[in-house]
């Protein structure tokens, strides 16, 4: 069976869009956000060139308001990756996170970070040790020496919302 077909996915911090295309082609409905209009115009154009129904939007996470205009919608998953590029970047993903993953329980999330971003740290202290609305679980992405897993460049979480705050994810 395919996993994908008919969930409801939002991107946070889609790029080139090549995320939301695969889901789209794997049949799930798909929202993928970016932070400025050139960057919603290139992902528009990628995802029209791919011949895919992904609905495109600007989301700033540092604007309140425009997260507020997404918070009504539910959503199966959640993803995002390297994303940390600054440690503001990181609070601002965190807060994103715990929105659209931690605001109804069973939504999951599946998130990748490249250690070697100056945010990085920010966000795993956050991430690991923060006041979360989702448990974290770190996934081994591969195998030691092709840049996965704890002591490789490139770390992947799979979140699960809880719906509410905790101390302890």
């Amino acid at each position: 069976t395919n996993h994908w077909k008919n969930q409801r996915v939002l991107e946070l911090g889609a790029g080139t869009g090549i995320d939301a295309i695969l889901l789209s082609k794997l049949g799930a409905k798909v929202d993928a956000t970016e932070y400025t209009s050139p960057v919603v115009e290139w992902l528009t154009n990628c995802c029209k060139k791919n011949d895919v129904d992904v609905e495109c939007s600007s989301l700033d996470w540092y604007d309140e308001s425009a997260i507020n205009k997404h918070i009504n919608e539910e959503y199966d998953c959640v993803i995002m990756s390297d994303c940390t590029l600054t440690e503001s970047d990181a609070e601002a993903c965190v807060k994103v996170l715990n929105v659209f993953v931690g605001g109804r329980e069973g939504t999951i999330g599946y998130i990748g970070v490249c250690v070697e971003r100056s945010g990085t740290p920010r966000f795993l202290e956050l991430l690991l040790g923060g006041l979360n609305r989702f448990c974290v679980e770190e996934i081994e992405g591969g195998e030691e020496g092709f840049g996965f897993g704890k002591e490789g460049r490139y770390r992947v979480f799979k979140l699960v919302g809880r719906g509410r705050f905790h101390s302890k994810p």
